[in-house]
């Protein structure tokens, strides 16, 4: 085997060992955060600390929706998101709806942006095939009560396959629940309250107005990472080669997989020895004990038609 290897920090094996999320019924997305919340684009009244607030929601069926535009907010809790940017109420909400909750306490910043709130722009999440659909939202802060968001985007296709890639801008909203046209906070509450709408940056005043057209501001791209349905038994297949083939390796045989972020992979105790597969793409292996360097096996295709997997 032709054998290169690649440089990973430590972090990486505690992952291995905390994470114990198991294949069975589940799809993987990595979701991707561009914030293109710019002072070049914005260059009259562009805040010191602009950012895109906490990120939460959480997935769901199809019976279910949290949010729309041009209905009223729907409770305090999402009004609390979208006026002071904590989720923490509203992914409440929604798991008391039977929802699975999503949620990630860090700004999603621009590069440049260097406050400590500030966090990764790439985050991971696993659906269920009963709950398909998934509803997110973040505060554009600072601002009176403008977010960004999808509401019951549907991961599957009409074959109830898992779709490989969705690109969604994200328009800016008014949640209809505080007053102000510019980028401040603790503005008059709006009385009554309005439609959630759209609304978009006047470059002559630096305000905030009424739209008829989405105004964007950034997207969300989700990508398909593991697809336990169609891709479990040709994985455990090979699995179960390589611990039929080097036993001394990989034992005691394992019969239980586990996803960290983009890897599938299995833990062999008597060698302190972890197998994987990144992205479904390619093989690699790592012992800490001898290194903390992940070794590269190559293609997984080659060992799929060696063992005899590629049919599975």
């Amino acid at each position: 085997m032709l054998t290169n290897k690649i440089k990973k920090p430590l972090l990486f094996v505690l992952g291995l060992l905390i994470s114990q999320t198991s294949i069975g019924g589940v799809a993987t997305y990595r979701l991707t955060v561009t914030n293109n919340w710019t002072p070049e684009k914005h260059t009259i009244n562009y805040p010191a600390e602009a950012h895109f607030s906490w990120l939460g929601g959480g997935t769901h069926d199809a019976t279910q929706s949290f949010w729309a535009l041009g209905e009223l907010s729907p409770s305090t809790a999402f009004q609390n998101m979208a006026e002071t940017g904590v989720t923490t109420d509203f992914v409440t909400e929604i798991k008391a709806a039977s929802g699975t909750p999503l949620e990630w306490k860090h700004w999603f910043c621009q590069p440049t942006q260097t406050h400590t709130n500030c966090g990764s722009l790439v985050v991971y999440f696993t659906i269920d095939s009963r709950q398909p659909l998934v509803t997110l939202t973040s505060m554009l802060g600072p601002s009176p009560d403008w977010f960004v968001g999808v509401s019951g985007l549907h991961l599957q296709n009409n074959k109830n396959e898992w779709i490989s890639r969705i690109d969604v801008p994200l328009a800016l909203y008014d949640a209809g629940t505080e007053e102000g046209v510019k980028t401040t906070m603790k503005n008059p509450e709006s009385s009554p309250h309005k439609p959630i709408s759209l609304i978009s940056y006047d470059k002559s005043s630096g305000d905030y107005l009424p739209s008829e057209e989405e105004y964007i501001v950034g997207s969300y791209t989700f990508e398909l990472i593991h697809d336990s349905n169609i891709q479990s038994k040709t994985k455990d297949c090979l699995f179960n080669w390589a611990e039929q083939q080097y036993p001394e390796l990989f034992k005691p045989a394992s019969e239980k997989s586990e996803l960290y972020e983009d890897y599938t992979y299995r833990y062999y105790k008597d060698s302190n020895t972890y197998l994987g597969f990144f992205q479904d793409k390619t093989v690699h292996s790592l012992t800490p004990k001898k290194s903390n360097e992940i070794v590269d096996y190559g293609d997984i295709q080659q060992y799929l038609q060696l063992a005899g997997c590629d049919n599975k």
